[in-house]
């Protein structure tokens, strides 16, 4: 019998498979681990694309040591002014404090920077800058009444009393003869006049202040001025300035005080401070170009709901006014019609506000930023939203662009919507083109990079949130963002940080959390997908995995293979070292030391067999270290159809 020859199989040809941006899609923890792009991932910590490659996040480091609790802060011409214990200090450029304010309470209040000047508003008072001090401001003292008579017969109305005010001022037409100028017939404040402190009555006469004692006195029992001489007669020469009482708009004052949101918006150029969030739907804005000045009838109240505003922002036109259910904008207009109850009103400024989204607001305060010209915040039970349009058509004018991070996956990574976070203590920043969202008690930071991904919406679509790269950080306790000249710093809100400005560096070395004594490291990992390598109906082999990384950082790199065979990984037995030294050239023609920046490719045989899908896992927690990829690619092998 004849031998008869086997068949003979030739072995099929290795395939490449490439990530060329790993990690570029960002976290994404909705879709199922082998459901996402290759270039997302479902396990990611402390990894992100910096200075134009995927790898580790900012390090940290303590800036400035404040040596009490932390509770307000800003920049103003350069320096860090600090609210820490009951008092206030500037921060010179090497760290050198000095106190600029004392006795103010222990709670947060709200720095302002308004026409040039700054500002602190906290509940005790409204105070000013003044270069060496704050000091409380000198409120205005409304002109209540003009073309007041000597006989107290005639008078026109032209200010609101001020909120804020210890005084107020009625303006006489001297008529050269009277001595005797009543206050008491004149019925607009008269209730509010404090007559127990007639020391403080001041009389101007044509720009002089008079002597009280001297020139006038003051008669409490007739309520009149009586002067030694009578008055030169003149139009609007004759003021006198009076105390008020100081139970007046105690409710009121009190409510003002108590903001925590401010935004500046109408007049010319958005010359009027609003303030809100006090505790109640109301906002009070000043007088145009007069901080000092609020009038009684400068405020309003809006919302169907109970909740208070949260805060303000500016998109086009409008100002954007959030609550946690509601969105509203206002709108500035200038009166031009007359009627008989307000002539004299013909050509001040009003504002109408309009219902923008009736069920989606913000009720995270700090959370609100403006990105790529678009209202962005965080709202706890709908995500991290975006305001597409200010008109309320088919209220589709608020969208929710994190869907990859909403909710905890079954790798263990938190999604945003489950952290139990009291939604006032949530921060935010916009920095280097991304979007911040802190979540302070936990100590994660949720990065949107919308350069890389950024968000569109126009008629013809939108981006799909699926499509947004986001990244999550941790060890970020933040108590407040400051961006600072070129810096992104925060006080911290964590034990041992409270007192603490720490600003984010290009290091690899994270703060002393462990109290050693040394910066600790920062724990990195990047997980890719579950990959198929676009043969779902193959067995395939992995045989080698390449891994290209910067070689100007020093990186240590452990490999952690998954394959669908096994609930443990394994461990690739030799981790990827970049040494990090840099090819350093003098240029004789410039004098100047140049750098090349160069990638390395290291080769690992994984050999995976017979595996559906594969995962890889690359971590580093080596404190110094970097970990840089640049690119992963894969030699597989098909060996059979899955049965």
């Amino acid at each position: 019998m004849p031998i008869q020859q086997m068949p003979q199989f030739k072995a099929e040809p290795l395939k490449n498979f490439e990530l060329p941006s790993p990690g570029i899609g960002g976290l994404n923890l909705k879709d199922l681990e082998f459901e996402q792009e290759v270039n997302q991932s479902p396990y990611m910590l402390n990894m992100m694309y910096r200075n134009g490659a995927f790898g580790k996040r900012y390090g940290q480091e303590i800036y400035l040591d404040c040596a009490d609790t932390i509770y307000a802060m800003t920049t103003y011409f350069d320096q860090i002014f600090v609210h820490a214990g009951t008092k206030i200090y500037k921060f010179a450029e090497d760290g050198t404090p000095t106190e600029v304010g004392s006795g103010f309470p222990e709670i947060r209040g709200l720095f302002i920077t308004y026409a040039q000047d700054l500002y602190y508003l906290i509940s005790t008072g409204f105070y000013k800058y003044n270069g060496t001090s704050f000091n409380v401001l000198d409120y205005y003292a409304p002109e209540v009444l003009i073309n007041c008579r000597a006989d107290g017969s005639h008078s026109d109305p032209l200010d609101d009393f001020n909120i804020l005010g210890t005084k107020f001022t009625y303006v006489y037409n001297a008529d050269g003869t009277s001595t005797n100028y009543l206050v008491g017939k004149y019925d607009e404040g008269l209730d509010l006049i404090d007559w127990s402190r007639t020391s403080e009555f001041v009389v101007e006469l044509d720009g002089d202040v008079l002597t009280q004692g001297t020139d006038y006195s003051v008669n409490t029992t007739d309520k009149k001025i009586v002067f030694t001489t009578a008055p030169l007669s003149g139009e609007l020469n004759l003021l006198v300035t009076m105390p008020m009482v100081a139970t007046a708009f105690n409710d009121e004052k009190a409510q003002l005080l108590r903001c925590k949101a401010y935004e500046t918006f109408g007049g010319a150029n958005n010359s009027r401070l609003f303030l809100a969030r006090n505790g109640l739907s109301k906002y009070f804005y000043s007088e145009s170009f007069d901080i000092s000045f609020f009038p009684e009838n400068n405020y309003g109240v809006l919302g169907n709901t109970e909740e208070d505003i949260v805060g303000f922002g500016r998109q086009y036109n409008v100002l954007i006014v959030f609550k946690p259910r509601e969105i509203y904008a206002i709108y500035s207009y200038v009166e031009t019609t007359a009627t008989t109850l307000a002539e004299d009103k013909i050509g001040e400024e009003g504002f109408n506000s309009k219902l923008v989204n009736p069920r989606i607001g913000c009720d995270a305060p700090y959370s609100i930023q403006l990105i790529n010209n678009l209202l962005t915040w965080f709202n706890s039970k709908e995500g991290i939203c975006t305001l597409v349009s200010t008109n309320i058509q088919d209220e589709r004018n608020v969208r929710t662009i994190s869907r990859n991070i909403e909710r905890t996956n079954a790798m263990g990574t938190m999604g945003i919507l489950d952290l139990d976070e009291d939604p006032a203590n949530v921060q935010s920043a916009d920095f280097d083109n991304k979007y911040f969202l802190c979540f302070p008690t936990y100590g994660y930071c949720y990065i949107w990079d919308y350069e890389i991904s950024p968000y569109t919406f126009t008629s013809r679509g939108e981006t799909p949130p699926r499509q947004l790269d986001w990244f999550i950080l941790d060890h970020f306790y933040v108590g407040e963002f400051l961006k600072f000249k070129k810096d992104l710093v925060y006080s911290g809100s964590g034990d041992g940080f409270k007192d603490k400005i720490i600003v984010l560096n290009n290091t690899f070395y994270d703060l002393d959390f462990d109290g050693n004594g040394q910066p600790d490291a920062i724990e990195a990992w990047y997980m890719t997908p579950f990959l198929q390598f676009d043969a779902v109906e193959y067995l395939k082999n992995i045989k080698n995995l390449y891994v290209q990384c910067r070689g100007d950082t020093a990186s240590l790199i452990d490999i952690y293979y998954y394959t669908d065979e096994s609930q443990e990984p394994e461990q690739d037995a030799e981790s990827i070292m970049v040494g990090g030294k840099l090819w350093n050239h003098f240029t004789w023609g410039s004098f100047k030391w140049s750098m090349v920046n160069w990638a390395i490719t290291y080769r690992r045989k994984c050999s995976l067999k017979k595996v559906q899908m594969a995962s890889f896992l690359f971590k580093n927690d080596e404190p110094g270290r970097d970990m840089s990829l640049t690119h992963i690619a894969m030699q597989y092998q098909i060996v059979k159809n899955v049965k």
